[in-house]
């Protein structure tokens, strides 16, 4: 959320295609209103003014080179999209494409929305959630000194100036390479030790065991693989035919021994087709 779509589109190109995903959601699109108190905050973009493709995040040129980049990388986008309000905190003003807007007498010419195109309220009982991000309830995503966005900077596999990628942390992209190749496959091989010990495979392509208990997991168990030697993409990657984390060897009859620690910063173990030495790393 709150990336500019230039970003996002240099993201889709560089990474999240290459690395198997599939989508990413982003901010609300639509033109909303400028919140000054507090200053910029995150929820301004759920604040609509009109339907017009303006915000901090960028221009509808700009959005739509976005789509078409991620698109030819493979990545859908997803859009929050806000329909069911206008910009709730009355006043009046001009939102972030420069629209005049009227709250106070429910006047949006943008659209056009006028007085008779709202309810008082009494037909919705829903309510706005709050989001809790950042440091606090209010702050706006990173910015430069005029508040404007701040770009995403690159440094290795994480974000700087002021951003955390989650979506390139190891767990998290190795996990979408799991999904992408054990899709279509069935869960199979179910393992129970206790209470917050499990184990599982998803057909022939991969299996995952997963430790919430205060004792490890250390036993033999059936995974479903074909005999090999196994990268835990939790632990690591495969990197020039070498597991920089765990190695799992699978033997012939398709079990493994398998040791997930209970005090681990990851009590998690998973191994798939696209991370077996001696074949072509995949991830989709």
């Amino acid at each position: 959320f709150e990336w500019k779509w230039n970003d996002i589109a240099a993201e889709c190109v560089r990474f999240l295609g290459p690395y198997g995903f599939c989508a990413v959601q982003t901010s609300p699109a639509n033109e909303n209103r400028i919140i000054t108190n507090p200053y910029r905050p995150w929820w301004e973009r759920y604040q609509p003014v009109s339907y017009k493709i303006h915000t901090r995040s960028g221009s509808e040129d700009e959005f739509r080179n976005m789509v078409e980049k991620c698109n030819k990388s493979g990545v859908r986008i997803y859009v929050d999209v806000v329909f069911n309000h206008m910009t709730g905190a009355g006043g009046q003003g001009f939102g972030t494409n420069g629209t005049f807007y009227d709250g106070d007498n429910l006047h949006f010419p943008g659209v056009p929305y006028g007085p008779t195109d709202f309810n008082d309220g009494s037909l919705c009982h829903s309510c706005d959630m709050n989001i809790h991000n950042y440091d606090n309830g209010e702050e706006g995503p990173p910015h430069n000194s005029d508040m404007t966005t701040a770009s995403v900077q690159i440094s290795g596999m994480s974000c700087t100036n002021g951003w955390s990628c989650e979506h390139r942390w190891r767990q998290i992209y190795n996990m979408v390479g799991f999904r992408n190749m054990v899709s279509g496959t069935a869960l199979n091989n179910w393992w129970s030790g206790a209470d917050y010990q499990i184990a599982f495979s998803r057909g022939n392509k991969g299996f995952i065991a997963l430790n919430l208990e205060s004792f490890d997991i250390n036993q033999n168990v059936q995974t479903g693989l074909p005999a090999g030697r196994y990268c835990d993409v939790i632990s690591g990657d495969i990197d020039n035919d070498r597991c920089t984390g765990k190695t799992v060897e699978v033997y012939n009859d398709g079990t493994a021994h398998i040791n997930v620690c209970s005090n681990c910063d990851d009590p998690v173990l998973a191994i798939h087709v696209g991370a077996k030495i001696g074949s072509p790393p995949r991830r989709f």
